[in-house]
């Protein structure tokens, strides 16, 4: 239900609140992807500077 800014009325239209509720989802949703992607994007990060690392120390074993 959505406030009227008048008073304390309420408009009762059902294509609103689903829209509502499907925004809610869809944002939800998005928030969801968005720390997925930012996890993801840390462990490569993680990753490829623990190759680089041991690319180093395999290079000063060698000498």
């Amino acid at each position: 239900m959505i406030k009227h800014r008048h008073g304390d009325r309420y408009l009762h239209n059902g294509a609103l609140e689903i829209s509502f509720s499907e925004l809610d989802l869809s944002e939800d949703l998005f928030l969801i992807g968005h720390f997925i992607f930012a996890f993801c994007f840390l462990i490569c990060a993680l990753l490829i500077l623990l190759l680089d690392v041991q690319e180093k120390l395999k290079e000063r074993e060698s000498y």
